[in-house]
C-alpha cells in the first residue's frame, strides 16, 4: 500500500498500475520525491514517475553497458544465424534479439520499459549460445563466463543507486568469477 502525499488516502500499488519493479524502486527514493495517486494527478505525469523511469532506464543501461564492453561476452555481441538444430523459426518471437548489438539497439529505441523484458532478452541470447555448445564446445566456457557474469551484473548496476552502495567494476579475464 502507498500513501498519496496530496490526499492521504492509502491506495494498492497494483491498483494504481504501479508495477512491482516501480514499487521497489519508488520504495528507495529520496523522501523529497513523493507518491501521488491517480485522481490527484488528473491526468499529469506525476514528478515520481520521471524519476522511477529514469532510474529504471539509467539502471538498464549501465547494464548493457557493462555486457556490451566485457570481454566476458564479447562473443555474444554478433548476431547468431540460426543452425539447422535450432527451434523452429516460427516458434521464437520475431521481436526478440539475437545478440547484444541488437539488444542496445532495442533499448536506444526506448523499446525496453522493465528488467524483467531486458532480462528475459538477455537470457535468452545466452541460453541459446549454452543450447549450441553440443555443435561448439570450445564455447562452453564462454558462455557459462557469460552467464554468470550476467547474473552477478544486474544487481550491482541496478540496486547499488538505490542503496548508495559502490560501483561494480567488471572482472578482467584473470579475475575469478
Amino acid at each position: 500500500m502507498m500513501q498519496c502525499s496530496k490526499c492521504d488516502h492509502w491506495v494498492h500499488a497494483k491498483c494504481e498500475g504501479v508495477t512491482d519493479e516501480m514499487y521497489e524502486i519508488l520504495s528507495n527514493l529520496p523522501d523529497h520525491i513523493l507518491y501521488t495517486c491517480l485522481p490527484c494527478m488528473d491526468g499529469r505525469r506525476a514528478e515520481w514517475q520521471a524519476v522511477v523511469t529514469s532510474e529504471l532506464h539509467s539502471g538498464i543501461e549501465q547494464v548493457l553497458s557493462a555486457l556490451v564492453t566485457s570481454r566476458l561476452t564479447a562473443h555474444l555481441l554478433q548476431h547468431r544465424q540460426a543452425s539447422p538444430g535450432d527451434d523452429d523459426p516460427d516458434d521464437i518471437d520475431p521481436t526478440t534479439p539475437r545478440d547484444l548489438d541488437t539488444v542496445k539497439l532495442k533499448f536506444d529505441q526506448g523499446d525496453y520499459t522493465s528488467v524483467l523484458g531486458f532480462s528475459d532478452d538477455i537470457a535468452w541470447i545466452i541460453q541459446s549460445g549454452i543450447n549450441d555448445e553440443m555443435e561448439y564446445p570450445d564455447t562452453k566456457q564462454a558462455n557459462l563466463s557469460a552467464k554468470a557474469y550476467f547474473i552477478k551484473v544486474p544487481h550491482n548496476y541496478l540496486l547499488s543507486p538505490l542503496l548508495s552502495s559502490p560501483p561494480f567494476s567488471p572482472p578482467s579475464l584473470s579475475t575469478p568469477l
